[in-house]
């Protein structure tokens, strides 16, 4: 009973690094995608993370017609990797705006 103990336990947390990888994949992604004004180079990062808010809850709440249960552990793992996709995106950014090598046209 105990090494099936051990395997469920496993298993749960390999479940929260996958919703966590995966949403921060799908931020990092999104923020990359929405296009970005110059003045207002915050406006994509809040647009991303709204998305992949709703997706995150709407991915969970879904689960419910199906016989599956929502799950409160997945939806923070889904919401603290919007926040690691979206702080890549970010340092990414700035990393490419002060680099002095560019790529004429």
């Amino acid at each position: 009973m105990t090494v099936l103990r051990a395997v469920q336990e496993t298993t749960r947390w390999s479940d929260k690094l996958l919703h966590f990888g995966a949403f921060t994949v799908l931020a990092f992604l999104l923020a990359w995608a929405v296009p970005t004004n110059p003045k207002r180079r915050s406006q994509n990062v809040l647009v991303a993370t709204g998305i992949g808010v709703a997706y995150a809850a709407i991915d969970e709440l879904t689960q419910i017609p199906v016989g599956r249960t929502a799950d409160w552990g997945d939806f923070s793992a889904d919401l603290f990797g919007i926040l690691a996709g979206i702080i890549v995106y970010v340092a990414m950014r700035e990393l490419i705006r002060v680099t002095p090598f560019r790529l004429e046209p």
